[in-house]
């Protein structure tokens, strides 16, 4: 059907369009368009240039718009119906992309007329009120979720999400705890995807999250989405192939008495192989950490799917495999939940393409942690421990017993009566051996070396100080013999793998050596990096550090801005982006967290922002109370002592402890202990059992006191009684001589930016906040916060954190005064 384009189009896009033909000298070009509100082609976006023939078409990059459009070249004389004719494979591709509702236009060059192929479905908007209406005090959550209750600002943060998604805009929001901010964003994101046939990415940092999402908001979502559209809305979690259980490789273990005997040296292992073969038979998922009894970690990594060791189509469990299944549900989710790591580990860095099934709507919740996700996901790193695994899958020995992938290729290729061939075999071993000695003395030595230079922290930057001392010079000496041996073992298998290669092998033997020539790219690509972090020219724009713990220690390269990446592979490439955290604003603005992720770059989406407080009666559930002095934040305080013990003397338990680093944990922890427990009080400490292990005692009992760090800032969740005092020793500012914000305090004073005011301060903000967001969870709960330090007081920044509390009663004073008001805030509230 040909037309005026005039009738399909806007004259901007019209103008935009013909610019670009002229500027390839008239030859074919793809474009993506996108369709105003009246249905007319308002914005388009070139994806390719071609010939005067054709023009490539890169499928995934025409699901981000509404139409697909490209010129068919002509010679002036030419009749138009020739010009605009369908090609076969036109027509092949308006088939392949009308299910998803994206249509397909031919146009002659100067964009005068267009052969409407496939006519684009006019993209579903929201209605605000309808939506607004799904949270009202007699809409569908209240007929779906019993004891409903209405929340004003649940219904304020629908009206800002379904304003973004409707207007394609990036949405910055932060909701407190207790705002009902899944449902907000979730059922919104379902009308939407599924009626405009669009997938939507929900993207999470914990697990914890992830499964509430999935277990219980979308349960509820999928009524109430149902009842609305009287259409079934899809949704699925996806997360990392390691996470897979591979059937081909447990199969290979049970029935391949040779293979199971040289990769593990306990022969009852067999019945735990032959457990997990039944569990397979049972599970839905394949998810390895679902198998309801405790496997090794040696056994799992057997068991894992994997890109390196699969055979894909080849395979005799294709139809079954657990993670291709999963790949494939997940391309029919209207909702596809995943986590924040998955997300930016499968973009390319070089094309900034994602390898999750095409998505054009993304939801980050928890996007605080987006920054530190992203740069973790760009470092390159090795470690002594990673290398000792890799060269022990190849070849080891326990109890005399040779084991790895090297004896299974000896056995399995009956080469090993050609004396060349042996002889390789030898020299290969020999050097694996010598490596493995060399990397267990070395974690031991190279402790030894570092331990001047770890004093506050296991982490030791790898700057100019470091790197022009004698410990810097014995170190490298150390790893550059043990990487030198490397290289050659690289070498050494290669060849090997060549020289088999050439002989006449079974299909398995074929496939072992293709497994093993992956697991040498492993070792090869440490060795890269070695070369990266020790042979590279310093750069301000990048950090090198150690990590050195019990049993390892690990070398890493890391750039220290990730806004570009993010910018250019997600928020300026999708439909909408929407960013919501309890924590993500400092002072009233967003300004630390959009410029940490790159927002100010991403110029073709415009932002809105939106704050809302948490619905819960602070003023009546919590008092924060500061301690107006402390003789040192350095080391352990007299004062400190005395209110960490009077105060959970007072609770009588249901207290958590929070601490800026293990060493001061551990320093308080050591001190207090017994006296606690003299009180009957059950005294824990994080690291001495499980995450979970801790927070399910403390769920269960209310005379236990949790002494933490790290990690248990956030994230965890002990509604009612057995949480009502939450202590935090100090402003949680990160450590000095921590390598990483060393560098990037370095690059912001570079670039002539207050490092301490623009970085320092909003990060110990943030993690403020999520400390004290550890007590009240839920309307009923209460509780005192204590904050140990007396600079929230004292210093002009003090006044930052206070902005940040939540709208409880502070009160400042010394160690009697702050007693006296917790005896009578327990005495009256519990």
């Amino acid at each position: 059907m040909i037309k005026p384009a005039i009738e399909y189009f806007t004259k901007e896009a019209i103008d935009n369009i013909v610019r670009v033909i002229k500027d390839s000298n008239y030859n074919e070009v793809t474009f993506i368009g996108f369709l105003s509100r009246d249905g007319l082609v308002s914005e388009v976006d070139v994806l390719a240039y071609g010939n005067d023939n054709s023009a490539p078409v890169i499928l995934q990059d025409v699901l981000k718009g509404d139409v697909l459009i490209h010129n068919h070249p002509a010679l002036s004389h030419e009749d138009i119906k020739e010009v605009l004719r369908p090609s076969d494979a036109d027509i092949s591709i308006a088939a392949e992309i009308s299910p998803k509702r994206v249509g397909f236009y031919i146009i002659d060059n100067d964009c005068e007329y267009v052969n409407i192929i496939y006519k684009p479905q006019p993209r579903y908007y929201l209605k605000e009120e309808e939506i607004l209406s799904i949270f009202s005090s007699d809409g569908l959550l209240q007929k779906n979720i019993f004891n409903f209750e209405p929340r004003s600002e649940q219904q304020e943060l629908v009206g800002y999400i379904a304003r973004a998604i409707n207007d394609s805009k990036i949405l910055v929001s932060e909701a407190g705890t207790g705002t009902g901010k899944s449902l907000a964003y979730l059922i919104p994101a379902s009308i939407w995807a599924l009626k405009n046939k669009k997938r939507v990415i929900v993207s999470t940092y914990t697990i914890n999250l992830q499964n509430q999402i999935a277990n219980k908001d979308m349960l509820i979502v999928e009524r109430v989405v149902q009842e609305y559209t009287n259409e079934k809305i899809n949704y699925f979690v996806l997360i990392g192939r390691g996470n897979y259980l591979c059937k081909r490789k447990l199969n290979e273990l049970i029935n391949d008495k040779e293979k199971f005997q040289t990769l593990f040296s306990d022969e009852n292992e067999i019945k735990t192989l032959i457990k997990i073969e039944e569990w397979s038979r049972k599970t839905e998922t394949g998810i390895i950490g679902e198998i309801p009894f405790v496997v090794k970690d040696e056994i799992k990594e057997e068991i894992a799917s994997e890109s390196m060791s699969c055979m894909r189509k080849k395979c005799q469990y294709y139809q079954e495999c657990f993670y291709q299944c999963a790949r494939l549900e997940a391309e029919k989710a209207d909702i596809l939940i995943v986590n924040h790591s998955l997300v930016f580990s499968s973009i390319d860095e070089e094309s900034k393409r994602i390898g999750l099934p095409f998505f054009s709507g993304i939801i980050f919740d928890e996007a605080h942690h987006l920054e530190d996700c992203a740069l973790k996901s760009l470092s390159k790193d090795f470690s002594i421990q990673g290398l000792l695994y890799n060269l022990r899958k190849l070849y080891h020995t326990k109890n005399e017993k040779k084991l790895g992938l090297l004896v299974l290729l000896e056995k399995k290729s009956g080469l090993s009566g050609y004396v060349e061939i042996q002889q390789r075999f030898e020299e290969v071993i020999a050097m694996i051996e010598a490596l493995i000695q060399k990397l267990t003395s070395f974690i031991i030595e190279g402790k030894e070396i570092l331990k001047d230079w770890l004093v506050e922290t296991n982490l030791l930057g790898i700057d100019d100080e470091f790197s022009n001392s004698s410990e810097f010079s014995i170190l490298i000496e150390k790893l550059g013999e043990i990487f030198e041996i490397l290289g050659k073992l690289i070498s050494k298998v290669e060849d090997l793998i060549d020289e088999i290669r050439k002989r006449e092998i079974a299909l398995e033997v074929f496939d072992l050596l293709n497994y093993i020539s992956s697991r040498i790219s492993v070792i090869n690509e440490s060795l890269n990096n070695y070369d990266l972090i020790f042979n590279s020219e310093t750069d301000i724009n990048f950090v090198k550090w150690i990590e050195v713990t019990k049993r390892n220690i690990r070398f890493v390269y890391s750039p220290l801005e990730v806004g570009d990446f993010l910018a250019s592979s997600i928020f300026s490439k999708k439909d909408f982006v929407i960013f919501t955290s309890a924590t993500i604003m400092i002072n009233g603005k967003f300004d630390y967290f959009e410029t940490g992720i790159g927002l100010p770059l991403s110029t073709n989406r415009e932002k809105i922002e939106c704050f809302f407080p948490s619905p819960f009666d602070y003023a009546n559930q919590a008092e924060i109370y500061i301690l107006d002095k402390t003789s040192s934040h350095k080391e352990v305080s007299l004062e400190k002592l005395n209110i960490m013990k009077e105060l959970v003397f007072v609770s009588k338990g249901g207290a958590l402890l929070l601490f800026t680093s293990y060493k001061r944990m551990e320093d308080y922890f050591t001190i207090l202990k017994d006296e606690f427990i003299d009180k009957g009080i059950i005294v824990q400490k994080q690291g001495d059992e499980t995450r979970e292990f801790l927070l399910n005692r403390m769920i269960s009992l209310e005379n236990c006191v949790l002494f933490a760090t790290s990690s248990f800032w956030e994230g965890i969740d002990i509604p009612g009684y057995n949480l009502r005092l939450v202590i935090i020793e100090k402003i949680p500012f990160d450590s000095l001589s921590d390598p990483i914000y060393k560098a990037k305090t370095k690059l912001l004073e570079y670039k002539g930016l207050n490092s301490f005011v623009i970085y320092s301060i909003p990060r110990a903000v943030l993690r403020l906040k999520q400390g004290i967001g550890r007590l009240i969870r839920t309307k009923s709960d209460k509780g005192i916060i204590a904050i140990l330090d007396e600079r929230i007081k004292t210093k002009n920044y003090g006044k930052t954190f206070i902005n940040s509390f939540p709208p409880a009663r502070i009160i400042y004073g010394g160690v009697e005064k702050i007693i006296e008001n917790a005896k009578r805030f327990i005495e009256s509230n519990f």
